[in-house]
């Protein structure tokens, strides 16, 4: 289930910051976005997709390695977010970054454990 989220929610976050200029995105709730060039807005939404992509992947095909290492890219990535909105005092951001940090953290150790 955690896994459903998380590719839902990355696959969904990664997509739109592809196709979308950030400068429009940050129009809407994405305000961060306006910090960002074209670029960087393409990386990230780029490491969303994959991650998504992979954990897909990794669970399909019961590769625990990339489900491991799927879900501590978004963990990072996750701390990052954190990093910027704290910066910017988007506070109400901060439960939202944490929690996908900790279903990515939770998918990552279960990969691995023991059944």
């Amino acid at each position: 289930m955690i896994a459903a989220v998380l590719i839902v929610t990355f696959l969904f976050a990664g997509l739109i910051k592809l196709l979308r200029p950030p400068q429009l995105l940050a129009l809407g709730c994405m305000g961060y976005m306006e910090a960002l060039t074209d670029l960087q807005a393409s990386s990230i939404g780029a490491s969303e997709v994959v991650a998504a992509l992979a954990i897909l992947i990794g669970q399909a095909f019961d590769l625990k390695i990339l489900t491991l290492t799927a879900g501590a890219g978004l963990a990072a990535l996750m701390a990052a977010a954190a990093g910027t909105h704290l910066r910017r005092r988007e506070f109400w951001m901060l439960p939202v970054n944490l929690l996908l940090a900790g279903a990515a953290v939770s998918l990552a150790l279960t990969s691995i454990s023991p059944k």
